[in-house]
Order: C-alpha cells, then sequence, then structure tokens
C-alpha cells in the first residue's frame, strides 16, 4: 500500500498516518456519505458547511466550508482564546471597596466606593451556588477592620468599561432573559434576578412568586399569571418593559408545578449597590446616606484621597473560561472581552476594542479575518458571520500554542459536562469529543476536537442556517458525521 501511494502524485508530504494520506476518491466518498447523512434527514432543507482537518493542518473534508455562516456560540471558540491569550490563565478580577473619609470608632464618617474591574464571577455560578459569597467576603473585611456603619454616600464606580450596555445586532426580544443581560464593569448576579413561581393552588388562581436577591424591590413583578388544569399546554410569557425593572408575567402554568426564570434588570452598578447596601442592613449594618453611580475615572492610588478598604479577587481566568466554553454563558463572555481589551490597550474597555482585539489575534493564527465578520464575542448578533474553514483552522492553530491544555480543558466533554453533558451516552464517541454546541433560532453549530478510533486526532467545524424547528434531526445530523468521521480516521 504504502508502494502504491508513493508511486501516485498523492498531497501528502512525508507520510506518517494513514488518515493523513486519504486518496483524493475516498475523501470524495466520505463527502458524500456525509451529504448523504444530510440529504436523508428532514433538516436537508437547512444550509449545511462542514470543515474537519488533521493534526498536519490539511483539510480532509470540506463542504460549503468558505461560505459564511451565522455561527451561534461556536463564535466563542475564537473569542475565548483571545481572551486567554490576552489575560493569560492566571489573571484574576479585583473588585475593590474605597473610603473617602475617617474612621471614628465603628463609624466610617466619609463616602465609600465600590469599583468593579469587569468580574463577571461575582454571583453563584463559580462559588458553588453561593451567590452571595463575595458580598460575605466584602462584609467580612470590612467587620476586622472594626466598621458597623457608614455615614455617607455608597458610591458604585463602573469607569473600567464604557457605557454601552449590550453589543450591537442583539435583539430586543432577547433582552428580558439571562442570555441576553446588559454588560458593566460593576454587575452581581450576571445582572439577573431569579425568580420562582409557585402554581400550587386552585385552577384560576396567580401563582405565587419570590425572586432573589431578598425579594428585592429594585424590580417591580406585574403578575398577571394564571394556574391551569395540568392537561392544558403551558404557555410560558415573561417581558421586561425596556429602559426599566418593570416586568410583565403572563404566563399559564400548570396546577402544582413551580418554575424558575432568570430575567434581566437594568443600571447594573446601581443593582450592584443597592443589593449590597440591603445584604449588610439584613446583617446589622447601618448605612446613613443615598446611593450614587460614578462613571468617571479616579486615581485610586492617591492615599492622601482614597484608602483601600477591601479588595475581592476572583477565581482565575483558566476557571472562568469553562463558564464560556463549557456552558455558554454569554455574559461571562461578553465581560471578559471588555476587560481583556481594557488590559491589551490600557483604555477603557469596550465592545468594539474587544473585536478589534479578537480580530488582531485571528490573523496572528493565520486566519483570514476578511471571513470573520463580528458584532459581539458570543455570536447572539445576527450581524456575526464566519466560516467552518477559519474554526477549524483556529482549533488547528491552537494545538501548537503554550496554553492549548488550558483552552481544551476549559471545553465541553461529550457525555460528561457542559452543553454536550446529554450527548454521545452509550457510544464509542463518549469522552471522546472535546468541543462547544449551540442552538438557537435558525442556527446550530457543533466544533471541536475529536479523538477517532484510531487515535488521531481531528478538528472539525459543522454548522447549519436556516434551520427548522428540528432541533433532534439537527443533532442527529451532527452525531452521524461525527461516528462516521470516528469510524473512517
Amino acid at each position: 500500500m504504502l508502494k502504491v501511494i508513493l508511486n501516485k502524485k498523492y498531497s501528502c508530504g512525508i507520510i506518517l498516518f494513514f488518515f493523513a494520506c486519504q486518496p483524493i476518491y475516498a475523501q470524495h466518498s466520505i463527502t458524500g456519505k456525509i451529504d448523504q447523512i444530510i440529504k436523508s434527514s428532514v433538516a436537508n432543507d437547512a444550509f449545511w458547511s462542514v470543515s474537519v482537518r488533521d493534526t498536519t493542518g490539511n483539510v480532509l473534508i470540506g463542504i460549503n466550508n468558505h461560505r459564511l455562516m451565522s455561527p451561534s456560540s461556536n463564535l466563542m471558540l475564537l473569542t475565548s482564546s483571545a481572551i486567554l491569550h490576552a489575560l493569560g490563565p492566571d489573571y484574576t478580577f479585583k473588585t475593590r471597596i474605597y473610603g473617602d473619609g475617617v474612621q471614628k470608632d465603628s463609624v466610617w464618617n466619609g463616602d465609600i466606593y465600590i469599583v468593579g474591574s469587569g468580574d463577571p464571577s461575582i454571583g453563584g455560578d463559580i462559588y458553588n451556588g453561593d451567590k452571595l459569597h463575595v458580598f460575605d467576603d466584602f462584609y467580612a473585611k470590612l467587620d476586622t477592620l472594626g466598621i458597623a456603619a457608614v455615614n455617607g454616600y455608597l458610591i458604585g464606580n463602573n469607569s473600567y468599561f464604557d457605557n454601552k450596555e449590550y453589543p450591537y445586532g442583539w435583539n430586543w426580544n432577547d433582552l428580558t432573559y439571562s442570555f441576553a443581560p446588559e454588560i458593566d464593569a460593576l454587575s452581581f448576579n450576571n445582572n439577573c434576578v431569579d425568580l420562582t413561581v409557585n402554581a400550587r393552588g386552585r385552577v384560576g388562581d396567580t401563582p405565587s412568586i419570590k425572586w432573589f436577591p431578598f425579594n428585592t424591590d429594585y424590580v417591580h413583578f406585574i403578575n398577571e399569571q394564571s394556574i391551569i388544569p395540568s392537561n392544558i399546554p403551558e404557555n410560558s410569557s415573561y417581558r421586561r418593559i425596556l429602559g426599566t425593572n418593570t416586568i410583565l408575567l403572563k404566563s399559564s402554568l400548570s396546577q402544582n408545578s413551580v418554575k424558575e426564570e432568570s430575567l434581566t434588570i437594568t443600571n447594573p452598578p446601581l443593582y450592584f449597590i443597592d443589593s449590597f447596601k440591603k445584604y449588610l442592613q439584613m446583617n446589622g449594618f447601618v448605612w446613613d446616606g443615598n446611593m450614587v453611580i460614578d462613571h468617571r475615572e479616579h486615581n485610586w492610588q492617591d492615599t492622601t484621597m482614597f484608602r483601600q478598604l477591601a479588595v475581592h479577587e476572583s477565581v482565575p481566568v483558566k476557571d472562568l473560561l469553562e463558564q464560556i466554553n463549557k456552558d455558554d454563558n454569554n455574559f461571562y463572555v461578553e465581560m471578559m472581552l471588555k476587560a481583556a481589551a481594557a488590559k491589551e490597550y490600557n483604555v477603557q474597555g469596550s465592545t468594539e476594542l474587544g473585536i478589534q482585539m479578537v480580530e488582531e489575534y485571528a490573523a496572528d493564527m493565520g486566519i483570514d479575518t476578511t471571513k470573520v465578520l463580528m458584532s459581539d464575542g458570543s455570536g447572539l448578533s445576527d450581524q456575526d458571520l464566519i466560516n467552518t474553514d477559519a474554526i477549524s483552522k483556529l482549533l488547528f492553530s491552537m494545538r501548537k500554542q503554550p496554553l492549548f491544555p488550558t483552552y481544551k480543558n476549559s471545553l465541553s466533554t461529550a457525555s460528561l459536562d457542559g452543553t454536550l453533558e446529554n450527548r454521545f451516552w452509550n457510544t464509542p464517541l463518549k469522552a471522546k469529543i472535546n468541543g462547544n454546541f449551540g442552538f438557537r433560532s435558525g442556527i446550530a453549530a457543533f466544533s471541536g476536537y475529536l479523538t477517532t478510533s484510531n487515535n488521531h486526532l481531528l478538528m472539525f467545524s459543522i454548522i447549519a442556517n436556516h434551520v427548522k424547528n428540528h432541533k433532534t434531526a439537527v443533532i442527529k445530523i451532527e452525531d452521524k458525521i461525527l461516528e462516521l468521521l470516528y469510524q473512517v480516521f
């Protein structure tokens, strides 16, 4: 076989692995089988793009792989790679409390500033579900200083980022829900309130509601929900009136059901300091003063004016990255994109500068950036476009980077965690794929690394656009394509 291959003019270079030297007719055969998998599905009317590379960078399979596609959350594979490069795996976010005044006995006489650094983890995602972990930390540090009361303003400073709440192109219909929150340097609980609706009551009654944090009056719920018989289909309806913190609830919920939903707020820095002040007061802290938001940049190192009272340091980026690549957390990626831009260019962080940073990084990775159009870092905008060839090339290029182990560990693992936790159970592909799966209206995308039956590593990207309501069918297509690649290579 080796002699035959060498006598023919295959573009393989040095032949070390069979999968790297598949004859052209064999690759065409595999491409044909993939085409047949797509055509035989009810999702065949979607537009499909597939790119598969080997460890030498050769494109083994290319189906519409140079066509621009809406990538959904697969865009995070590029964004998170650039963030990791810019911040480094051990970078931590530091949220600080400064005092402008003096302490007398247990009273701080003067203003208190809480200064945001873009930390996305001031909530329960990282701290074993303890959403008040950071507030606990701040309270303990103020208590250690002997401060039990403040006579002055509570000021939230969010000057580390610009004042644009959303990336360009987000759909206004999404802005009520947790996957599309406002982005701010001083943020708490993913800039959401967590609503629980209890429909235990009589048919026709209004369900009871409660919410985190503290049933806060920062938001106002208009509860027009109703309890319906369990044999009637439910209807979920939540809508925050844009520009306000008034949320309309009009869902029809099955009798005896309990529903949970995270819903966004507006003005995150005010939400942060309002929640923190309430938390302190609930713990016996006395605060005599109003709340103010300050977007000005200050010289926090000026010890004649500011005294650092407390600092909270987040877990490192290498851990935060898992929220992006395993769990498709849009809030984390947009926050960290702005923070990376602020660090990279030493200016206020913005989405636009973050995109510039990603594009510069992509060019350094050998990606044709004329084929990459970004409006955000998460892929939530319909303006985002990229081709599967660029994604598979990114995945290939990452293998040569020192940060590759950290990057790969941040990805979801088939049948084990993240977006792939419920995929590939009882198949040979269990734990053989590390990647990102994203699905939203009209778009399905799955990209990552596949270790084949012959222990070869492939980089793949499979994206479908113009998808109708065929999520199950799309998943079956992806599974069959990956099973074929696993067996053949």
